[in-house]
């Protein structure tokens, strides 16, 4: 483990949902979820975000043996893998900035017949009842909204493969802000078929 203290939030025992808790080091996780993934291993992530004094934590380590999954029936599974963006950190030590949380997602081999997880050690915190999502087809374009975008979007490449009528379309934007990462968050998006 990166730190060996922590200090847990109030509620961080209960029912796992946007939890966060404070980590000796000093840095501050949040739970993101667990979801099933098509090789059928489970994936849980958080993200950590470095609160020190400085402007960057040297040495951070997201170490997969430090986190477990214990199944209701008690048997216990240590993460096979930990990554960053897709890169590995399974047992090497990472540089976090204050300017750059990370999303350090944690694989497990955890049976197929449950979906929940009884009691979840993931980096320095602990969580009861884990629901595992459920691995997700990939959505058709009329099922799902386009994420956000920036001021100048581009057109999903999936939408393209999967229906030629829409191979050419604006998007717009409505009610956006800019957020704490740069981006912007909107209230409503439109897709617009280009004739």
């Amino acid at each position: 483990m990166r730190k060996v203290l922590f200090a847990l939030s109030l509620g961080l025992v209960g029912a796992a949902q946007a939890q966060t808790w404070n980590v000796d080091g000093p840095f501050r996780d949040e739970f993101v979820g667990c979801s099933r993934i098509s090789t059928g291993q489970v994936q849980c992530s958080m993200k950590s975000t470095y609160i020190g004094s400085g402007a960057t934590y040297f040495g951070a380590t997201y170490f997969a043996a430090d986190s477990a999954a214990y199944a209701p029936d008690n048997k216990r599974y240590i993460a096979t893998r930990s990554s960053i963006g897709g890169t590995d950190v399974t047992s090497r030590s990472v540089n976090v900035s204050k300017a750059s949380p990370v999303t350090v997602t944690y694989t497990f081999d955890y049976p197929k017949n449950f979906d929940t997880i009884a009691l979840l050690f993931i980096d320095t915190g602990m969580l009861k009842n884990v629901p595992i999502k459920a691995a997700v087809a990939t959505p058709t374009p009329a099922a799902s909204a386009p994420a956000p975008q920036p001021a100048q979007p581009t057109p999903p490449q999936p939408a393209a493969a999967t229906n030629p009528a829409l191979n050419a379309f604006d998007i717009k934007l409505t009610d956006c802000k800019l957020n704490a990462q740069g981006g912007y968050t909107c209230n409503k998006a439109e897709l617009i078929p280009k004739r």
